[in-house]
């Protein structure tokens, strides 16, 4: 009897000091995400948006090519689409998409739209893209992403500019007017944007021998097999451009 009580209270010992050490565990873990950017042994959070950066391939004024889609693209209203400088105001960058579309088959549709870079720390950088008429129009507005503050409000309601799509999927070509495209990965060179389903931009003086890091970051960001675009259609969008007296 005595030898087994001697017994249980080292057991009982040991599991208090175990659930002691959890205690601890548990604090520290908890109090770590807050102390992880002022913590020396570990990287910056927000280090990775170093590597999300758009404005250079934004303000370029060499053309940007769609060099690459989902594998599931649909380019009957979205083929050789491009994008070509028009300005740059403040922290707004204007571009034109230009693109062939069933809907005027006898030239290249253009869309302007205006461009801004959403950063936030430990966020996901962000492009929000607006088409507008006419390139001396305002940026419309931007979308509000739902924060703590915001819990409490109504949910709010933005309108948001879709990707141009096939006709086979809805007689609109476009949808609504402002769009935020997550940026996957971005350099000078080339500009990756989506989730799980992404786009890859490729500046025209790398297109013929596009960046292996920004072929690598789709292939592995976004899946293992894409829709070639650019190589695909590049035949067909050249004379498209002799054609219409419009080069693409």
């Amino acid at each position: 009897m005595l030898a087994s009580s001697h017994v249980s209270g080292q057991n009982i010992s040991a599991m208090s000091d175990l659930f002691v050490l959890l205690h601890i565990f548990l604090v520290v873990v908890t109090g770590s995400s807050a102390q992880e950017k002022e913590n020396p042994r570990l990287s910056d959070p927000d280090e990775i948006n170093k590597y999300r950066d758009p404005t250079k391939v934004l303000k370029t004024t060499s053309p940007v090519l769609l060099f690459r889609a989902p594998s599931a693209w649909s380019a009957n209203n979205t083929r050789c689409m491009w994008s070509k400088y028009h300005s740059v105001d403040g922290n707004i960058f204007k571009r034109t998409i230009v693109f062939w579309t069933s809907m005027q088959p006898r030239q290249f549709s253009k869309m302007k739209v205006l461009l801004k870079v959403e950063k936030k720390y430990d966020k996901q950088t962000a492009i929000v893209a607006a088409a507008i008429p006419d390139f001396g129009d305002p940026f419309p507005f931007t979308p509000v992403e739902d924060s703590e503050e915001d819990e409490d409000k109504s949910p709010r309601t933005t309108d948001k500019i879709r990707e141009p799509r096939s006709l086979d999927d809805d007689p609109k070509l476009y949808v609504n007017q402002v769009e935020r495209f997550p940026v996957a990965y971005a350099t000078g060179r080339c500009l990756l944007l989506g989730g799980r389903e992404c786009t890859l931009w490729i500046t025209a003086e790398n297109v013929q021998n596009p960046p292996n890091e920004c072929l690598f970051a789709m292939l592995a960001l976004c899946g293992k097999v894409a829709y070639n675009a650019y190589m695909y259609e590049l035949d067909m969008c050249r004379e498209y451009g002799d054609l219409f007296k419009d080069p693409y």
